[in-house]
């Protein structure tokens, strides 16, 4: 093994923990996968493992190290993250104003996948959490007694992968199973609002608990 049996279990038990919470990208699976199916409900499980890809690769090249030891800069990505939850809460918002008008429903609206994997991607990658998962967690559990850090490092960072996608892929197996129940004009009006105050919500939350605490410090 190249690290204490132990010392993995306890760090499978935080990030299940940590995953398990809700964010912006569970909210972003559910609506799209209800929306549009299954297929662009896994598009937007990969845009966000890219993302932890991405957040993996940054963190072992030190860059999320630096960005959490500057304040100032993880206030700047929490505000970017913030900006572009609230660019997609008016995306949704939009979407109840079309709704008014049935004439206005072509199929040609629906999201694609791209558009999924993008948004998605994205998210993930301006989300402040995902970057302290990284930097806050992992190093927790390093053991420089045992294999090269690289390796630990990789092996926490897969594990991270393989928990995320089997919680999110479950997610769009139940939205999927759920869409013919709420693809009334009337239910995709309530998920939508819900959707965007949501999104607000996160928005609000992470220039609280980041853009304000790196200026106070």
């Amino acid at each position: 093994m190249p690290f204490e049996p132990a010392l993995y279990a306890g760090f499978i038990a935080i990030a299940a923990i940590a995953i398990l919470s809700p964010g912006p990208d569970t909210v972003l699976i559910l609506r799209h996968t209800i929306h549009s199916g299954w297929r662009t409900g896994a598009a937007t499980v990969a845009g966000v493992q890219i993302g932890l890809v991405a957040h993996g690769l940054a963190a072992a090249f030190g860059l999320s190290f630096l960005i959490t030891s500057i304040p100032s800069a993880l206030g700047i990505i929490a505000i970017l993250g913030a900006i572009y939850l609230i660019f997609l809460a008016i995306q949704q918002l939009r979407g109840v104003l079309i709704l008014n008008d049935q004439s206005k429903l072509k199929p040609e609206g629906r999201l694609t996948k791209i558009s999924a994997l993008r948004s998605a991607f994205i998210t993930n990658l301006l989300n402040p959490k995902v970057i302290m998962l990284f930097v806050a967690l992992m190093p927790g559990f390093i053991s420089t007694e045992h294999s090269p850090i690289w390796l630990q490092f990789t092996i926490f960072a897969a594990t991270i992968l393989i928990i995320n996608t089997a919680f999110q892929a479950s997610l769009v197996i139940v939205a999927n199973q759920a869409r013919k129940l709420l693809l009334h004009h009337i239910a995709q009006k309530t998920i939508s609002f819900i959707t965007a105050i949501i999104f607000i919500g996160f928005a609000v939350l992470l220039i609280h608990q980041h853009a304000f605490a790196s200026v106070n410090l």
